[in-house]
C-alpha cells in the first residue's frame, strides 16, 4: 500500500466522489488525513485529483496556460504574475489537462507560443481557491504571485492544422 498524508488544499467534498470499492481509504490520523491507495484506486486518485506520478511520489498538480515570453521572463525573478492578478485579483488556473484545454480553445484560438506550467500545490507559497465559473464549473485561482520552484514542469501547447489546441506527452 501507498501512504502519504494529503495535502491540505484537497476538500473533503472532492474526495467523496471517489469509489470506496476500488479501494480508496481515508483515514483520519491525528490533524490530517491521510490515504491509503492500491492498484486501479491509486490511478482514480491521479485522474480525479489532478494527481501526476513520478517514480513513487505522487505530486497535487493543477495547470496555468501563459505565453512562453511571460514566462521566461518571470522565471529568472523567482515569481511569476498574469496580467489576471492585477485586473482581477488572482491567477487563472485549471484542475485538469481537459479542462485547460477548453480554456484554451475559448480565449486562444490558434494562439502560438503557449505554454502549460504544471504548478505543485505542495510548494505553492501563495493562497489557493477553488471557486466556481459562470458556468459553474470549479476552477482553481492562486490569490498572489505563482513562485518560480513550484513549476515543476513547462510544456509547449501545439496547435493543429484546424487551430485547436493539443499537448504532445
Amino acid at each position: 500500500m501507498y501512504w502519504r498524508p494529503l495535502p491540505s488544499c484537497i476538500s473533503a467534498r472532492i474526495l467523496e466522489v471517489l469509489p470506496v470499492c476500488c479501494g480508496y481509504h481515508p483515514i483520519t490520523h491525528r490533524s490530517g488525513v491521510q490515504f491509503a491507495v492500491t492498484g486501479r484506486a491509486r490511478r482514480l486518485l491521479q485522474i480525479r485529483l489532478g494527481r501526476h506520478a513520478f517514480g513513487d511520489q505522487i505530486m497535487v498538480l493543477i495547470f496555468h496556460l501563459t505565453y512562453k515570453d511571460a514566462w521566461e521572463s518571470a522565471r529568472p525573478v523567482g515569481e511569476y504574475a498574469a496580467p489576471s492578478l492585477s485586473e482581477e485579483g488572482f491567477i487563472h488556473c485549471s484542475k485538469d489537462i481537459p479542462q485547460l484545454l477548453k480554456v484554451a480553445a475559448r480565449l486562444y484560438p490558434g494562439d502560438t507560443g503557449l505554454l502549460v506550467l504544471d504548478v505543485d500545490l505542495e510548494k505553492l507559497t501563495s493562497p489557493l481557491k477553488n471557486e466556481p465559473s459562470r458556468s459553474g464549473e470549479i476552477y482553481p485561482h492562486i490569490y498572489g504571485t505563482l513562485n518560480a520552484d513550484a513549476v515543476i514542469r513547462e510544456r509547449a501547447l501545439k496547435v493543429d492544422a484546424d487551430g485547436g489546441h493539443y499537448l504532445e506527452e
